[in-house]
């Protein structure tokens, strides 16, 4: 079985740009190490499919098996209740335990009626009102839809604030940078 990899987050060198020209080259410089990261994720996410492609009919063939007997063993338990010890649940094999396992319980409909109805009928006597939540949130879309009607200080007034990013973005021209790198290396 192959080691495992530890990964290492690698440092950014420290990059200071002082002149326009040292400008074009970083950003010459991005657009290259981002076509080369797109080659190498592509690359890779093939390698991952064919990896994939090798080891999805075995593995779906043991899935099939340990499905049909899970299905079968409990067939089986369900027709041999008296095998299972008194008041237990389980059953200790030589190559492992079978039985049934108690999940937490949960509410499910009546049939013909509708969580819509349940609350209906919750809602009908004041008995059961205390099995009704409602909750209470700020509608932030209508407070933003209506942002330049209310001013920022009415806006201050609730608490709140608007704030909008402007993060700083490099477009590379990634069709150019191969042609322009073949034409540098000829």
């Amino acid at each position: 079985m192959p080691k495992a990899t530890t990964r290492t987050k690698t440092k950014a060198p420290v990059l200071v740009i002082t002149t326009r020209a040292e400008l074009e080259s970083a950003v010459g410089q991005l657009a290259h190490s981002t076509t080369e990261k797109q080659r190498l994720t592509a690359e890779m996410e093939q390698e991952i499919t064919m990896v994939r492609a090798r080891y999805e009919t075995p593995l779906g063939t043991l899935t099939a098996d340990l499905e049909a007997i899970t299905a079968a063993a409990a067939e089986w338990a369900a027709r041999n209740p008296g095998e299972f010890p008194a008041n237990r649940k389980s059953l200790a094999l030589t190559h492992g335990t079978i039985g049934w396992r108690i999940g937490q319980p949960t509410l499910k409909t009546q049939p013909g009626w509708t969580w819509d109805r349940v609350l209906e009928k919750l809602t009908g006597a004041e008995e059961w009102m205390r099995f009704i939540r409602i909750k209470s949130e700020v509608a932030k879309d209508l407070l933003l839809g209506e942002r330049e009607t209310l001013g920022p200080d009415a806006l201050k007034t609730l608490g709140v604030r608007v704030e909008q990013a402007e993060p700083f973005f490099i477009e590379p021209k990634l069709g150019t940078v191969a042609t322009r790198q073949q034409t540098a290396t000829a």
